[in-house]
């Protein structure tokens, strides 16, 4: 008798040996075209097949593919740090903060498809709690490190992801005037605004922004630049109508808005003889004795935004529970807006929705500064 296995069983096993290799045969832009169609679920579950078709799944092609296609999905993420934190492609930027209590130049990347993190190319200088934006591909880092005048090429730095290379910025001196073209906007605590546009290299000085309530957050969806004010008001500008002008603002109105801002003023935390506490229960405790910045106590000073496609997600904390034993939970609405015509005022806001997302303990994060990011998976 032969051994040879019955004709059935070969014809099984070599269909279970073609199938993993189906999606090798097409052309990669093919195939990765046929992957972006899928969900993000049934993507996770195609990993599993084989490695190369884990190989597809995880190419920054395919992620770069599905959100031209309009076919990816949004996942906001949030981080307690002193970085500053950049959303390219499929991955977030965690750039500096605080080691032991010392600035870090290092940069951290997580890939939000793995959710594995990696080390990239480290700043030329330790910064902590630096601002950081994305224009044209590049990183652009700012402030965040000591003010050394011999060393002015530290105040700003520019991260381009394709060759893994920092180059520093020239110095801020204004000289630039207000030009149409992508830009790198600053607000200093003075309400001054700075611009840097990366085509010519040279920064540009706006228009100290006169109005009453300082804002604290900024968004930028489109051509339309968003603001948390400190009152926990929500305002809108147009940058490229000439700058970050006081009276290029508008405030996005609405009943909705109007809730919105009695939320967003409970969102004022200090903390104070090593307990956590909300500015209206901190009457009893001098504030000199607290070890907050008092900026940090006006209303919505701890109010964050993100972009969330055309929409806006605003993130907030408040305490909650007895006074020795509170927890601090976070809390998200989704806004959208509508540009109003025939009104008094030019934007209305709605919430979409809102829910307290997660809470912590406060004393074991000491959180200050929430940081949010949308990402394209």
């Amino acid at each position: 008798m032969s051994n040879e296995e019955p004709p059935q069983n070969n014809n099984k096993r070599r269909r279970k040996e073609a199938s993993p290799s189906l999606l090798e045969s097409l052309p990669d832009e093919l195939a990765i075209s046929c992957l972006a169609r899928l969900s993000r679920l049934d993507l996770a579950a195609l990993s599993l097949v084989s490695k190369s078709c884990r190989s597809f799944v995880l190419s920054p092609e395919l992620c770069q593919m599905r959100s031209v296609m309009g076919y990816a999905e949004k996942y906001p993420y949030i981080c307690f740090s002193g970085s500053a934190v950049v959303a390219l492609h499929c991955g977030i930027y965690v750039i500096g903060g605080l080691v032991n209590g010392e600035a870090t130049s290092g940069v951290l990347l997580l890939d939000c498809r793995s959710h594995k993190w990696h080390r990239v190319t480290s700043m030329r200088v330790p910064r902590a709690s630096p601002a950081a934006s994305l224009v044209d591909g590049k990183i652009y880092v700012l402030g965040g490190c000591k003010d050394d005048k011999n060393s002015s090429s530290n105040w700003g730095e520019v991260f381009d992801p394709k060759t893994q290379t920092w180059d520093a910025l020239p110095m801020p001196m204004p000289m630039l005037e207000e030009q149409e073209g992508d830009k790198v906007y600053l607000v200093d605590s003075l309400n001054r605004s700075f611009f840097y546009s990366p085509s010519q290299c040279k920064w540009g000085r706006g228009v100290q922004d006169s109005t009453k309530y300082i804002k604290r957050d900024w968004c930028a969806i489109d051509n339309l630049l968003y603001s948390c004010g400190s009152q926990g008001r929500i305002y809108c500008c147009e940058p490229e109508a000439g700058g970050l002008n006081a009276k290029d603002w508008d405030m996005v109105e609405g009943y909705p808005m109007m809730l919105l801002q009695a939320h967003l003023k409970h969102s004022r935390l200090i903390h104070s003889g090593g307990e956590m506490a909300s500015v209206s229960e901190s009457n009893k405790t001098p504030l000199h004795k607290s070890s907050t910045n008092l900026k940090d106590l006006l209303p919505g000073a701890r109010a964050k935004l993100t972009n969330f496609g055309r929409n806006i997600l605003v993130f907030w904390d408040t305490l909650v529970g007895p006074r020795h034993s509170k927890s601090l939970e976070i809390s998200c609405a989704e806004l959208s807006f509508v540009r109003s015509t025939g009104f008094s005022y030019n934007y209305y806001g709605r919430i979409e929705w809102s829910d307290a997302i997660l809470t912590i303990d406060p004393l074991l994060y000491h959180p200050k500064l929430l940081y949010s990011v949308s990402v394209d998976v």
